[in-house]
């Protein structure tokens, strides 16, 4: 358990760096694949809600301060995010690749649609009908195509790894 506490804190930090340098240069049709949200659905889809709970409260923070949110700004989104991929836990379909695949697709809407509702209530001008349309619905895509890039290695090290007992 300790461990796995101090494994969270680079792992997030990795992440969080990962995307606000490399996924910024990935575009198609003016969206970008969210490498925080793909991995905290994985993270979800693959420990439980529980488990990704910290890794979201120090993500979302250095994320937000990264790309110029106001502090804390993704952390109800995110929230969001684990919520739902959590649906997964207790389903015949949560350990399946599609329940991620269609969660990143879906919580990447539902994401962004929380945050536009926050800097709107912060007093941010936001155009939400031609970014949802220009970026956030290409955004969808991608992150459902990194979460298939990312999901399938990674149940295959999985399925390898030895157990302990």
């Amino acid at each position: 358990m300790l461990a796995t506490l101090f494994l969270i804190f680079p792992v997030a930090m990795i992440v969080v760096a990962v995307q606000s340098t490399v996924m910024q240069h990935i575009t198609f049709l003016s969206g970008r694949p969210d490498l925080v949200l793909v991995s905290l659905v994985i993270w979800t889809a693959w420990a439980g809600r529980e488990a990704a709970l910290l890794p979201l409260l120090v993500m979302a923070p250095l994320s937000d301060a990264l790309v110029g949110l106001p502090i804390g700004a993704s952390v109800l989104p995110l929230l969001a995010v684990v919520y739902l991929a959590g649906f997964g836990e207790r389903t015949l379909f949560g350990g399946q690749l599609g329940w991620p695949l269609i969660v990143s697709l879906v919580a990447t809407l539902l994401a962004a649609l929380i945050l536009f509702l926050e800097l709107t209530l912060l007093g941010w001008d936001i155009a939400w009908v031609p970014t949802l349309l220009r970026a956030i619905l290409p955004s969808a895509f991608l992150n459902s195509l990194l979460t298939f890039v990312l999901y399938v290695p990674g149940a295959a090290w999985r399925q390898r790894r030895p157990t302990l007992m």
